[in-house]
């Protein structure tokens, strides 16, 4: 085998997962109980001491790749040894466990589990096309645009960790309506707040590229992969609370078969697309495909369960940013909104 990123994939990929598993239980725990305060804690332990050992390696000349992957593994021992000590992974309710409830958790957890390990080797299928086809020079091109877009998995991943918890407390209150209404609020406000940021990237891509991958990217096809996905990503939030609530409202089966569908998708168009373009663009094509395949599947299979539609979700996030600027920018109450949530619940 003499691809350099599978054999470190092999080497490391279990590691990496095992020595981060206790502290990711904790968070899950913390985002059902609403404990953000310990969830920033525990962060601050895993990020700020890996970005200081990193520092000190740089400083060094010692930040090779090897030693990151160790450092990573390191840090997340430390986090996870921090969440047993002080009790926050509650790892004595392991021995209170019934069968019934060992049985409902695997009952979830195998499709939910299958549905992350499909998302992620989806993550993998365009760089591994890219490098085939094209070869290290175009992998290069399309790997800064997409390490930018990390602008948008913050916030993203932000909101889905904060509806995660409201969604599931409604749903074992059986508040369907409430369910709803934080899974259209959240998704809704997100959209429209990416629309502007896509608008902003489309002028400022240029800037993007040169911070992050010097002056040699500018001529390449990197800035305009970038105002392309930005606004391709416009279509992320509804597509990743599809995927929540389907799991929310113990639906992980179709969410599987939802990552499954984008996959295939995935790599069919971008195998046939870089052949024919022989460039990145290609692979945008992609992306874009399989997007718009999760987020069709996703939206059909929710309306079956709840008050959903597309409509109903930009117009509820048109409500709640406007009361946002009212209440958080204007200090004013916020405008009587068409969609009043019947929980008081937000």
């Amino acid at each position: 085998m003499t691809n350099k990123e599978v054999i470190v994939l092999i080497q490391w990929f279990g590691l990496t997962v095992l020595s981060s598993l206790p502290f990711n239980l904790t968070f899950w725990i913390m985002v059902a109980d609403n404990d953000y305060i310990h969830i920033l804690w525990l962060r601050l332990v895993n990020s700020g001491s890996m970005i200081l050992v990193i520092i000190i390696l740089a400083l060094m000349h010692k930040a090779t790749l090897e030693n990151i992957l160790l450092v990573n593994f390191l840090t997340n021992v430390l986090t996870s040894l921090v969440c047993l000590f002080f009790g926050y992974a509650k790892f004595k309710t392991l021995f209170d466990r019934t069968k019934k409830c060992t049985s409902e958790l695997l009952a979830f957890g195998k499709f939910s589990l299958a549905s992350n390990v499909s998302s992620n080797i989806l993550g993998m299928v365009n760089t591994q096309v890219i490098n085939a086809v094209l070869g290290p020079g175009a992998l290069a091109i399309f790997s800064i645009p997409n390490k930018l877009m990390e602008i948008i998995e913050i916030p993203l991943r932000s909101f889905v960790g904060t509806g995660m918890s409201a969604m599931a407390e409604a749903y074992n209150t059986n508040n369907m309506y409430h369910l709803a209404f934080v899974s259209k609020k959240y998704a809704g406000m997100l959209t429209l707040v990416f629309i502007p940021v896509a608008i902003v990237t489309f002028f400022c891509a240029d800037l993007g590229i040169w911070i992050l991958g010097g002056k040699d990217y500018l001529s390449t096809q990197a800035p305009n992969i970038l105002r392309i996905m930005m606004f391709i990503s416009i279509l992320y939030p509804i597509d990743r609370f599809n995927g929540v609530t389907l799991d929310i409202i113990n639906q992980p089966k179709i969410n599987l078969y939802k990552v499954i569908a984008m996959g295939s998708v995935n790599i069919v168009v971008a195998l046939v697309a870089t052949l024919i373009t022989k460039n990145v663009y290609g692979v945008t094509l992609a992306t874009l495909c399989a997007t718009i395949a999760g987020l069709a599947l996703g939206y059909y299979h929710l309306r079956k369960h709840i008050d959903y539609s597309l409509r109903g979700i930009i117009s509820l996030g048109v409500v709640e940013l406007r009361n946002f600027f009212y209440e958080k920018i204007l200090k004013r109450p916020p405008l009587n909104p068409p969609y009043e949530d019947k929980t008081s619940n937000s």
